[in-house]
């Protein structure tokens, strides 16, 4: 999952959806007989930045804390969206946006045995402040704080 979040991404207008028990359903059943509540299809775009919870290509099998971890990632990514949209209340005539490059990519076999071959190791999000020239779409990178979180689906967990 690869996007640029503009300043009004974290506004409740832009929600998107919570999970529910179809998400994922054929990678998330096997996991929850075997492992009962240590699993959650977790979102790689929360929905509060407007992720979908239906949308397989935006979930991910997670352990419950592995969620909670990414979880703490995503309200620093969200608090960075809300630091970019009280700039541009403040800075109405700036020549550019600011806006959030957001990351999160999806790495490893849980294990190479069933049910957990089709959850992965770890995640890796990345979260990047950039402005965006609002006459040529150009993006400046280096403006801002850079943040990385790797989250692991750790077996101690189950």
């Amino acid at each position: 999952m690869d996007v640029i979040l503009g300043p009004m991404a974290a506004e409740s207008s832009n929600y998107g959806s919570g999970t529910g028990p179809n998400s994922i359903k054929k990678l998330m059943k096997p996991l929850k007989d075997r492992d009962q509540g240590k699993w959650i299809a977790g979102h790689l775009l929360n929905d509060n930045l407007g992720g979908s919870g239906s949308d397989p290509k935006n979930l991910t099998p997670l352990t419950a804390t592995a969620n909670k971890q990414h979880s703490g990632f995503e309200l620093k990514v969200k608090n960075a969206c809300i630091k970019a949209r009280q700039f541009h209340e403040a800075n109405k005539n700036s020549d550019v946006w600011k806006c959030i490059h957001y990351r999160v990519n999806v790495s490893g076999t849980f294990e190479n045995y069933a049910p957990y071959s089709g959850a992965p190791r770890y995640l890796v999000a990345t979260f990047e402040e950039i402005e965006v020239d609002k006459k040529t779409g150009t993006i400046r990178r280096g403006t801002g704080q850079k943040k990385t979180k790797r989250v692991e689906n750790k077996r101690e967990h189950l």
